[in-house]
């Protein structure tokens, strides 16, 4: 629970809970509010159980906010100064549970700032798939463990419907699905082959293939995407970190800039909802 006392944060949410969105961040600021006194970077790396390094990271980032102030005491006769940290004037303080609302409404915001920044990769991809369904194309999905329920998730919602009303079903397949399938193509020839022996049974010139990857570097990905290349299928990926050697495969990338497979994913399902949204209200009425 945040706690906003009097001071500049009270018109200044939103940047307060975009600040606070990383975990570790997030755990340095609360052992600073935790803390009577002020901490030291080593103090606070011993505690957390992360390097120093990655502790002074936050504390700048926490300082660039605005959130944290700090101030430089000699201990001991010689040497540098060292930097002591505590919250700065009028920041909140923090209850003792998490604030699963912070880091959410964190994540959305850093989501949000980077679809506007940069709008061309999501324009591309809605653009590939509204070309694919106006023409009577198939979208197919495809991803491993939790990219892979992602999968079928989505692809359901073009099948079925996306939301109460008379949506007609839209041609979407998951390669994720049929065991049989999956296990008789990693039986026979490999695990990467999964998504691609499908691809070729099933994928015409003008249909698309949807990847999901969280690493950008799973290999039944990237075989898929260079057979869908052979078939004339468009390729696009929903990836996260650096992006992996599909961002620079596919047709159409977009990046989640996150290192945390949790929040890439969840950012993942919150973008192609609204898509489906988009795609189902245009091609499903």
């Amino acid at each position: 629970v945040l706690t906003f006392d009097d001071g500049p944060w009270l018109g200044h949410t939103q940047a307060v809970l975009k600040a606070l969105a990383d975990e570790t961040r997030y755990a340095v600021y609360r052992e600073l509010a935790s803390s009577p006194a002020p901490l030291s970077a080593p103090e606070l790396a011993d505690r957390l159980g992360v390097p120093a390094n990655t502790v002074r990271l936050h504390l700048e980032r926490l300082r660039d906010a605005d959130l944290v102030d700090a101030e430089a005491v000699h201990r001991g006769t010689v040497g540098r100064p060292q930097h002591l940290y505590f919250l700065a004037a009028g920041a909140p303080s923090l209850g003792f549970d998490p604030p699963a609302h912070a880091l959410l409404a964190g994540l959305l915001a850093a989501l949000a700032e980077q679809v506007a920044s940069e709008p061309a990769p999501l324009d591309g991809i809605v653009a590939a798939m509204r070309s694919c369904l106006a023409n009577g194309g198939t979208l197919f999905f495809a991803g491993n463990g939790g990219s892979a329920a992602d999968a079928q998730h989505i692809a359901a919602e073009y099948v079925v419907r996306y939301r109460r009303g008379g949506q007609q079903p839209l041609r979407a397949i998951a390669l994720t699905t049929d065991t049989s399938a999956l296990t008789a193509a990693a039986n026979d020839f490999g695990y990467q082959q999964v998504f691609a022996r499908q691809l070729a049974a099933l994928a015409r010139r003008g249909d698309v293939l949807v990847l999901h990857s969280t690493s950008g570097n799973s290999a039944s990905c990237l075989v898929a995407a260079a057979a869908a290349r052979t078939l004339g299928v468009t390729t696009i990926a929903f990836l996260g970190g650096g992006g992996g050697e599909l961002a620079a495969t596919v047709d159409h990338a977009f990046v989640i800039r996150d290192e945390r497979v949790n929040h890439v994913q969840e950012l993942h399902l919150a973008i192609e909802h609204q898509i489906t949204a988009i795609l189902t209200a245009e091609y499903g009425g």
